[in-house]
């Protein structure tokens, strides 16, 4: 696993590499983060980020969207490992800080790929892009990824407006699937804020637990299959203005980045950028 995730952060950092290189023709948007107060909860700062980005208590129906307008990096790539959905890099290139979020491509549904985004995002606003992973305990870690989850549902289903939602059926399973739907939220995880926020108590959410187990729809919910799933488009389209403009042919482009020390198969830079195959 340690291998494996050596492996991950050097091909972030070329990431960062290209996406440095993009950015001498490409105006992207700058990083923009608040600063928080430490002694905010968690519920409270998901609050103020979504007032600071002026996201109101709408559902969010693309957070890929709303990080790369916001100017966190985000790219899709496989990851050649089960246990990791997504991970984010703290990088300063040429006096900048930079956060790079890397989604797997291989894995499921709009939805997990949603969570899983905004999970990082929670690493970047609240535990500051958690740089030094080595120096922590195993149970340092797990509590920050608690932490993580919780500001990513409190992010994604804002209290007030998630509640006026959930009261109206609050244990009718069905219902559960027009509010996946609206929010791009899992079932599983609308049921565990529901309980996390009191409007379902502790046995009702035990018993839709169960009835989902018995429904099968732990491994499979319904919709995963329909709902799109959102890819980064940043990074893929200045690659695009470069090519459509004539800046650069496809051989050049490699040539380029062979003398600015990123001589790798355009196979790999299609990965790392999230690029369609062949391009």
């Amino acid at each position: 696993k340690r291998e494996d995730e050596y492996r991950q952060k050097e091909r972030v950092k070329l990431v960062g590499k290209l996406y440095n290189f993009l950015n001498e023709y490409i105006e992207f948007p700058k990083l923009n983060t608040p600063k928080l107060d430490a002694d905010m909860s968690i519920e409270d700062k998901a609050i103020k980020l979504r007032e600071y980005w002026e996201l109101g208590e709408e559902p969010i129906k693309d957070i890929i969207y709303v990080l790369e307008k916001n100017g966190i990096i985000v790219t899709s790539m496989r990851m050649d490992s089960n246990e990791v959905d997504a991970f984010t890099q703290q990088q300063i290139i040429n006096g900048n800080q930079y956060f790079i979020i890397v989604l797997g491509n291989d894995k499921g549904s709009s939805v997990r790929r949603q969570f899983s985004a905004a999970h990082e995002l929670a690493h970047i606003i609240i535990h500051d892009g958690f740089m030094n992973l080595d120096e922590l305990t195993n149970e340092e870690i797990r509590n920050m990824e608690n932490e993580a989850h919780t500001f990513a549902a409190a992010f994604l289903l804002p209290k007030n407006a998630f509640i006026k939602d959930i009261c109206a059926y609050p244990t009718n399973l069905d219902y559960y699937k027009q509010l996946k739907k609206k929010w791009r939220t899992s079932i599983s995880a609308i049921l565990v804020r529901a309980n996390h926020l009191g409007v379902l108590n502790y046995n009702s959410y035990q018993n839709m637990m169960k009835k989902m187990s018995r429904l099968g729809w732990r491994k499979n919910e319904p919709l995963d299959d329909t709902l799109i799933i959102n890819k980064p488009t940043l990074l893929k389209r200045s690659v695009s203005i470069l090519l459509d403009n004539d800046i650069f042919s496809e051989e050049e482009l490699l040539r380029e980045l062979s003398n600015r020390d990123l001589t790798l198969p355009a196979e790999e830079i299609e990965n790392l950028l999230g690029l369609d195959k062949g391009i």
